[in-house]
């Protein structure tokens, strides 16, 4: 495991915040965007008269949760996932993670499941929900709202992020099914690197993949 550069950056960094991008027939993809709050060292003016209490930001994208799937499954990627790589879920209820290549292809299943024996850990998860939408005999709608989980865990369990907002989930089922979600106001806490830190952000993701 890294040191809290990359585990506070890249881990750490590897939170929240997802919008949509191209759909991939059969997954909804997304992009990551977050911001991690973690107590900093306190500084002092010249004279040492004042003290200052110093907070560090990181921000994190979609790299920075895929170098955290590639770091569990370093024996498959020892190099990381090529160019290009993307980051799906199977559909949001769900909440299995892939990792795509450029094209769509799959090239790594499961990805919020442990390589081995140890407790990695990520995944979306919900709560209690509400339906609305309407059903014909050709289309059916599906407007869901509940609280939606964003968790990541380490594979020593020592690093951590675990964040909730209010979502919205809306299947359509069709001659073209689609599904679109937005996790918004996330906001919750973790543990990285011997610090506590305060993780908040947005969530959003779609595709042409709904559950039937």
């Amino acid at each position: 495991m890294k040191k809290i550069k990359l585990l506070v950056a890249v881990a750490i960094a590897g939170l929240l915040g997802l919008s949509a991008r191209a759909a991939v027939s059969g997954y909804d993809l997304v992009t990551v965007k977050g911001t991690i709050l973690s107590q900093s060292t306190n500084t002092s003016n010249s004279k040492d008269t004042v003290t200052y209490f110093n907070v560090a930001k990181f921000k994190i994208t979609n790299k920075d949760i895929l170098k955290l799937i590639a770091m569990e499954y370093v024996t498959n990627f020892p190099s990381g996932f090529p160019a290009g790589a993307q980051l799906a879920v199977d559909y949001f209820f769900n909440g299995e993670f892939y990792v795509l290549d450029k094209n769509g292809n799959i090239l790594l299943a499961n990805a919020g499941a442990p390589a081995g024996a140890d407790d990695y850990s990520l995944y979306f998860e919900y709560g209690n929900y509400v339906d609305s939408g309407s059903d014909t005999a050709s289309k059916e709608t599906d407007n869901y709202t509940t609280i939606g989980e964003f968790y990541y865990e380490d594979a020593t369990d020592a690093n951590y992020f675990d964040v909730f907002g209010l979502t919205t989930v809306k299947d359509i089922y069709s001659t073209k099914d689609s599904e679109s979600f937005n996790m918004t106001g996330l906001a919750g806490n973790g543990y990285i690197s011997d610090a506590e830190v305060v993780v908040s952000g947005t969530i959003k993701g779609s595709g042409k993949n709904v559950d039937d």
